[in-house]
């Protein structure tokens, strides 16, 4: 009896103290401007996420998750600092986009929610969509 009470402690302190890690597939359709991953996420997480497919941006521009220079006119981006319709990260509702792309790797500040975007400023008139995998090493659920 003592030795599983013992055994079962030290497997419990392991859970708390050893990082987690969660991989998951997520369809971000390009016609969604947020699209949840059900994956939260703790402050110094490391999120790796390899992308495939591509998406129709209005007027019948093809990209990738890496996105597309806009080389005139305008730029029709949610993010400036991001191509157009290139695939983001934020944590929680109202976090800061950052940038994933078709091969992402970031270490997130903050702690919720894990959500993935598309760099448009109108995402009604998208098609396709991105799948996502995705690993998280860290404290993530």
């Amino acid at each position: 009896m003592k030795r599983t009470l013992f055994v079962s402690l030290i497997i419990l302190a392991l859970c708390i103290i050893l990082p987690a890690s969660v991989n998951a597939q997520v369809i971000v359709p390009a016609n969604k401007a947020w699209t949840k991953t059900g994956i939260i996420v703790a402050n110094g997480d490391q999120v790796t996420a390899a992308v495939t497919g591509s998406i129709t941006l209005d007027p019948n521009v093809t990209t990738t998750a890496d996105g597309m220079k806009v080389v005139s006119g305008p730029a029709q981006k949610l993010i400036n600092a991001y191509d157009r319709g290139a695939l983001l990260g934020r944590v929680g509702k109202k976090g800061v986009p950052f940038l994933i792309g078709a091969n992402g790797r970031v270490t997130v500040a903050g702690a919720g929610e894990l959500y993935f975007g598309i760099n448009d400023d109108k995402v009604k008139n998208n098609t396709g969509a991105y799948a996502v995998t995705v690993s998280v090493n860290g404290k993530a659920k």
